[in-house]
């Protein structure tokens, strides 16, 4: 009886650690990462001033960051969604990724800065 209660103490433990999304759903860490990503490029397409041009290279990086991380445009949609309809797992995402842009804009204006110096 003893190893019974044990086994079922020890599978309910170790579902209780997985990340809670489903299987087809990218997990929140790597979700983060790709999210990172495309912020970045939807950031630098900003500045296109062309819309044309900047839908074909829109479509180029968004492509390879979905390669990188080794997903597709469809999973990570299907992801989304299911983070839009999750808003406590998505606002705990976009933490992070604030967070680490924030990092990124900082890393970025430090550089700036000592390239201005060295002029």
């Amino acid at each position: 009886m003893r190893k019974n209660i044990l086994l079922i103490c020890s599978i309910l433990i170790l579902l209780a650690c997985k990340s809670g999304v489903p299987k087809d759903v990218i997990a929140p860490e790597k979700m983060k990462d790709i999210l990172i990503n495309i912020h970045v490029v939807d950031g630098y397409l900003m500045t296109y001033t062309s819309l044309d041009s900047s839908r074909k290279s829109g479509s180029v990086y968004y492509n390879s960051i979905y390669k990188h991380f080794g997903v597709d445009s469809a999973q990570y949609a299907r992801s989304l969604s299911y983070y839009n309809q999750n808003p406590e797992k998505l606002s705990a995402i976009y933490q992070e990724v604030t967070t680490d842009l924030d990092k990124i804009l900082k890393e970025e204006e430090k550089l700036d800065k000592q390239n201005v110096i060295s002029q």
